[in-house]
Parts: C-alpha cells; sequence; structure tokens
C-alpha cells in the first residue's frame, strides 16, 4: 500500500473558515488562506477546503480563496462546495486547485461523475460522503440540505460512484465530527469495499487516533481540522507521533524532524 496520508481539513462559510461541530456549531477560526498556508507549513501532506454553506445558498467555493492559497502552496489542493457543472470543475482547477470533491450533485445527477472523470481524469474528481451513526448503530449517508439519512446504504453508494469513475472517497463522519474522540473505526472499515483510496475524516483528536486507524483499516489517509486549527504545529507533531510507531506515512522534511 501507498504511504498513507494525514490531511488538513478547512471548513469554511463563504470568506471566514470555521470550527464545525457536529454539523451544527460553527466557531470562527480566521483567514482560510493563513490556515492553508500553516497546514502547508506543517507539512501537511494535502489539504481539503470546503464550503460548507455554499450549496444551500446556490453559490460555488469561492475562487479568490483557492486563487490566493494556491499563490505560495506547495501542498495540494482539493476543494469543494457547490460545485453543479462541468464549467465550475474547470474553472476551480484554473484557479488553482488540484482536485474537486463532488458531494450533492453526484447524487442530483447521475451523469456529472462521469462527465467530470472522463473530462478532467478520475484523479481530478473525488467523492465526499457524510455519514451517519443512527440511533440502532447503522451507519448512514447523510444529506447535509435535509439534515436526513439516505436510503442507500453506504457501501453500495461507494461502488457507484466509483463505477462512474471517481478517482477517490472521501466519508466523513458526522456523528465524530468535531469531537476529537477518535476515528469511527467501524466508518475506516468500509474503505475495503471499493478499489479507490477512501480517506477518513472526523474525530480525530490526538497522534495515537491516526495510529490507531491506520492500523486498523486500510485508508490512503485521514484529515483533522479542528485539532489542526487550534494546535501550535499540530501537523507536525502529529506525524512526529505516528512515525514513532510505524513508518506508513510520508517522512518529515529535515527541517522539522
Amino acid at each position: 500500500m501507498a504511504l498513507r496520508r494525514i490531511i488538513g481539513t478547512i471548513f469554511t462559510r463563504g470568506p471566514l473558515a470555521v470550527q464545525s461541530i457536529a454539523f451544527k456549531r460553527h466557531l470562527p477560526v480566521g483567514d482560510p488562506v493563513v490556515v492553508a498556508e500553516a497546514y502547508d507549513q506543517w507539512q501537511a501532506d494535502e489539504i481539503v477546503l470546503a464550503d460548507i454553506t455554499a450549496t444551500a445558498e446556490g453559490r460555488l467555493v469561492s475562487r479568490d480563496i483557492i486563487n490566493r492559497a494556491t499563490r505560495h502552496l506547495r501542498t495540494p489542493l482539493t476543494v469543494g462546495g457547490g460545485i453543479q457543472t462541468i464549467a465550475q470543475v474547470e474553472d476551480l482547477l484554473r484557479s488553482g486547485a488540484d482536485r474537486v470533491f463532488i458531494n450533492t450533485t453526484a447524487r442530483e445527477k447521475e451523469q456529472f461523475v462521469h462527465d467530470a472523470a472522463q473530462f478532467f481524469g478520475s484523479q481530478c474528481i473525488v467523492a465526499w460522503i457524510d455519514v451517519l451513526r443512527d440511533a440502532s448503530g447503522a451507519l448512514r449517508v447523510y444529506d447535509h440540505l435535509t439534515r436526513s439519512t439516505l436510503g442507500t446504504p453506504l457501501e453500495d453508494w461507494m461502488r457507484e460512484l466509483e463505477q462512474r469513475g471517481i478517482g477517490e472517497i472521501i466519508l466523513h463522519a458526522v456523528h465524530a465530527d468535531g469531537q476529537m474522540q477518535g476515528f469511527d473505526l467501524k466508518l475506516a472499515a468500509h474503505a475495503s469495499a471499493v478499489a479507490v483510496p477512501v480517506i477518513l475524516s472526523g474525530g480525530a483528536g490526538c497522534a495515537q487516533h491516526f495510529q490507531e486507524v491506520f492500523s486498523a483499516s486500510q485508508i490512503a489517509g485521514a484529515c483533522a481540522g479542528n485539532l489542526f486549527t487550534h494546535s501550535e504545529c499540530a501537523i507536525t507533531a502529529v506525524k512526529r507521533g505516528v512515525l514513532a510507531s510505524t513508518p506508513a506515512i510520508r517522512p518529515l522534511h529535515a527541517s522539522a524532524a
């Protein structure tokens, strides 16, 4: 297996980076460009920027933020929020994003993922799936717009997206969002359902949580937002902690080792 990735997530509401807690509370953090620059300096393997209100507000994730952020970034940037057309995907990639992720539009427009993957290549198109653990303990695909779970079984939806040509899948645990109590290892186990890389998001609170999920599953990487935006040089510290027990991640550059 390729080296696992430690990924910094930036949730935004328009121009402002926020801390997300259970998809219900959003505390202001500051300028997302400043956060992206910090992640880059702290040697994140990738940055994911997600505008969590763009779709509901009928707009696209900010091209200005992407332009400003990518002027000096060395770290690959994946962005999403409000994407509905192939032209918008092209616009975001031209603005400096390395990849885009699709969530709501993948469900609403059956042909969209296939067309985007054909036009730009599967490596540029990522699927974001929100997942909620319901009262029975079952993991359900979640619609953040209606705040309800959907009937499609999670693994069926993952396989369908893979068949449509998606290059990677991000599974975001809504129930773990902002809790910092650890990744949902049962959700991580679903990575084996598909051949494309699967990234896990939601719940990270320390380096040990990354160690646990890398040891227990086949995920290709794990994301954190609150942990990294509220801890000085947290990505570097997490990498040191993970490297102490496993060589499964990219080593730190000499300047941070």
